[in-house]
């Protein structure tokens, strides 16, 4: 029988960074350069120049300890409005890299003094979706779509909290604001869909 001395997740820092969009979540980042610490970015956003910005600013001689990887669709006008050119790739692309770096090292063992930081969650429901769509475009119910990309970042979220992934953790996320059946308003990290949002802080 495990002792609870013996869990290890305590080990590593997991959190969601939520707020506001252009509340300088990004640029905060740069706080943690600063103190010593590998960055490592999964960029769905296209912000990173900010960090770049900040950190160059404030502490040019460890530009060094950052590094990311973008990942975006790319879109095209059309008769509709923007669509993806050609097939959605950035959601796929994005997995791949949560579980091997381009460099070939693997997240789950770059230890505690590396942060995988996620930029952000609310890109990468969007990424989800556009994936989801593709892989079953003839889906009557456009519910197939969300339900698809919602378990898909749940099974995300499980694989950076697990207390095999053996490094800090940040996932950034934009808010959105729910009624409550109270009729109170609370804000809950953004995904895809409402039905994701309040379930994600467990």
């Amino acid at each position: 029988m495990p002792q609870l001395s013996e869990h290890t997740s305590g080990k590593y820092t997991k959190l969601m960074y939520i707020g506001t969009s252009g509340t300088g979540k990004t640029g905060s980042l740069t706080s943690l350069v600063k103190a010593g610490y590998k960055l490592r970015i999964l960029d769905l956003d296209n912000g990173v120049e900010v960090l770049k910005n900040f950190i160059m600013k404030e502490c040019p001689e460890k530009i060094s300890l950052v590094d990311y990887e973008s990942c975006r669709d790319k879109y095209k006008a059309g008769p509709l409005g923007p669509v993806i050119k050609g097939s959605p790739k950035a959601y796929v692309e994005a997995t791949k890299l949560m579980t091997k770096w381009s460099d070939e090292s693997i997240p789950a063992e770059w230890g505690k003094d590396t942060i995988f930081v996620l930029d952000s969650l609310s890109s990468l429901g969007r990424a989800a979706l556009a994936w989801a769509t593709g892989m079953n475009p003839t889906a009557r119910d456009g519910r197939q779509w969300y339900n698809t990309a919602q378990q898909s970042l749940e099974t995300i979220l499980a694989l950076l909290t697990d207390e095999a992934f053996h490094a800090n953790v940040i996932v950034i996320s934009h808010v959105t604001l729910q009624e409550m059946p109270d009729s109170s308003v609370k804000g809950f990290a953004s995904a895809i869909g409402k039905a994701l949002g309040p379930n994600i802080p467990k």
